[in-house]
């Protein structure tokens, strides 16, 4: 193993060990065939995935004390992720509390939010969560504290044991921060269950159904 994947691993770990208390969130916001610049058709999201047309866009739950996604973690990033049933998409506005060095967003924050991102898009596929067991990261540019960012990430291949997928971290104007690509080990039906069960699905949210079946995600 790289000293790379080494340094991401024991940084997750370090990460998920950050205390858990109530906080606010920064607001996710889509609009069909528009994600902060050209439609991803247009070649805005390079992540080589078949554009959909005016696609139906799904909230996805969240939970409580998660880094990422937490509702009641103060130190965490507390987005909301979104799909269209391919990608997944949230934005991010990192905070002091996220910083490495002055004015910049710590690599490990961004490892965080990548991660969940890319592990999000073959669970809405299969209806089956997975956690990530390899991380590569190329981190382009620095990501300044109080700049608005969009992640986003997309399934590569499901077809083996370890499924697979990308993603991106970019700014709204189109700038690429972080580009990465991931391995995930894909969890039982009964494991999947058994989280969905901590899971907050508040009005506006795809309904668990859904998400455990894995679509259909056009439903009007």
């Amino acid at each position: 193993m790289s000293l790379t994947l080494i340094y991401v691993h024991y940084l997750l770990r370090f990460v998920n060990t950050l205390p858990y208390v109530a906080c606010t969130y920064s607001s996710t916001s889509y609009t069909p065939a528009r994600l902060h610049g050209p439609s991803p058709s247009a070649g805005t999201i390079h992540l080589g995935g078949c554009p959909v047309s005016e696609p139906r866009i799904w909230r996805l739950p969240h939970s409580r004390v998660c880094f990422v996604c937490g509702e009641e973690n103060r130190c965490g990033l507390n987005v909301r992720f979104l799909t269209d049933g391919s990608r997944v998409w949230t934005t991010l506005v990192p905070r002091d509390i996220h910083m490495g060095y002055a004015g910049i967003t710590h690599g490990g924050v961004l490892t965080a939010v990548l991660d969940e991102t890319m592990g999000w898009a073959p669970a809405v596929l299969t209806g089956r969560f997975c956690m990530a067991v390899e991380l590569r990261l190329e981190l382009r540019r620095s990501v300044p504290i109080g700049q608005e960012v969009t992640v986003v990430g997309e399934m590569t291949d499901i077809s083996r044991r370890i499924w697979e997928g990308r993603g991106e971290i970019r700014g709204a104007d189109g700038t690429v921060y972080v580009r990465g690509s991931g391995r995930f080990m894909p969890m039982s039906r009964e494991q999947t269950e058994q989280v969905m069960d901590m899971l907050i699905f508040d009005e506006g949210t795809v309904p668990r159904e859904i998400l455990s079946s894995g679509g259909p995600w056009q439903t009007s």
